[in-house]
């Protein structure tokens, strides 16, 4: 990923959505990349009804519209004064993965940023939240927030496999964070590492072994953060 051009904020007016609009902001700042908030509407629940009570339904759906329109106002203007930027504003009505792709593709935004609402704290997801979905499927970059931002990212712990995603992450992580500390980790486990402990005599030759392994493992870490094709930047 080249320098950031433009980033768009999910914004669903949860308890935690202050987080990502002051993150996205932030990132917008140090980035110089342009910065649209969006909200999508679902409407879905009332569509059951417009046959049964079609006059009372009649210009529900603007309303609505320009109720969270006017909120994503606020929230551009606060945003303006706190962080000296501008923020542009978008509403639309439907599925909020399928809205926020479409509006991505609109405005060419090279992040999306999203909560981690919907996200569970339980050892297993959530199937079906959006965040989930844009992680999983969307074709942008996606960045999740969970913390209320105190300030630009400044260390970045990036776990790496060697492989070519890890090479797009190394490339996005730099681009969010151009001032940041990168920080590659790759982890490896030994085959039967504790049957092989508690031989005392096997014990003696595994400790060589997990040397020379992390020894070689650093080395490629080294090496892949050097490659060409990635952000020229210091990398722990």
């Amino acid at each position: 990923m080249n320098a950031l051009r433009r980033v768009l904020a999910g914004i669903d007016f949860s308890a935690r959505a202050d987080r990502v609009a002051h993150r996205a902001a932030l990132i917008s700042k140090e980035t110089g990349a342009g910065l649209d908030l969006f909200h999508a509407v679902n409407l879905s629940s009332l569509h059951s009804f417009r046959q049964l009570v079609p006059r009372i339904l009649e210009g529900l759906e603007q309303r609505a519209v320009n109720t969270q329109r006017e909120q994503l106002a606020t929230l551009s203007r606060e945003l303006g004064e706190r962080h000296k930027i501008v923020a542009g504003v978008s509403v639309a009505t439907g599925d909020a993965f399928t809205q926020i792709e479409i509006c991505a593709d609109e405005v060419s935004a090279d992040l999306v940023v999203l909560g981690s609402h919907g996200i569970s704290a339980l050892p297993f997801p959530i199937v079906g939240s959006t965040v989930a979905r844009m992680a999983a499927a969307s074709r942008h970059s996606v960045l999740v927030v969970k913390e209320k931002p105190s300030g630009p990212y400044r260390n970045l712990l990036l776990p790496v496999d060697f492989s070519a995603q890890s090479g797009l992450a190394l490339s996005a992580a730099s681009a969010v964070a151009p001032e940041g500390n990168l920080i590659l980790m790759h982890a490896y486990g030994v085959p039967f590492e504790g049957k092989l402990r508690a031989s005392r005599d096997l014990d003696a030759i595994l400790e060589p072994f997990l040397a020379t392994a992390q020894r070689e493992l650093t080395r490629r870490c080294e090496n892949f953060s050097k490659l060409p094709e990635w952000p020229d930047k210091s990398l722990n």
